[in-house]
């Protein structure tokens, strides 16, 4: 029996007319370490379409590779072509020594608003990760 209701994705070359935030809602979380750290992760919830969409609410879970960040997934058309699909993207942040919670910048000796090593004041606080222990 055919569905009458189903609608083949768009073509690669019809996806450039739909609007990349159109194919989802963002949120921001935060997901935290059994060592004390936070790290910040991205979700693009995606949201349902006309079109059949095969995997609509499967969690994937993107990791970017060294010294990139989230944005180098957003910045082309993959995580496009997989909201197309209807995936529930997850992109971790593993660029958020920015974010580091207060335990850890307390073992690290990290006073805010000085950077480490110097004693000098600076405009954010220190955001180093900590040292290793001596054992």
């Amino acid at each position: 029996m055919r569905r009458l209701d189903y609608h083949s994705p768009p073509a690669s070359c019809d996806l450039d007319r739909v609007a990349f935030k159109s194919l989802y809602s963002k949120e921001i979380y935060d997901a935290p370490t059994s060592d004390g750290w936070v790290l910040r992760v991205s979700r693009y919830k995606p949201v349902p379409q006309a079109w059949h969409q095969p995997i609509l609410g499967q969690p994937l879970l993107l990791v970017p590779g060294w010294s990139q960040n989230r944005h180098a997934f957003t910045c082309g058309d993959f995580v496009k072509q997989l909201l197309a699909y209807g995936a529930d993207i997850h992109i971790i942040e593993l660029r958020v020594m920015a974010f580091p919670t207060r335990s850890c910048r307390s073992r690290a000796g990290c006073v805010p608003g000085t950077s480490i090593g110097t004693g000098t004041s600076t405009a954010t606080s220190c955001t180093t990760f900590p040292p290793p222990s001596r054992r």
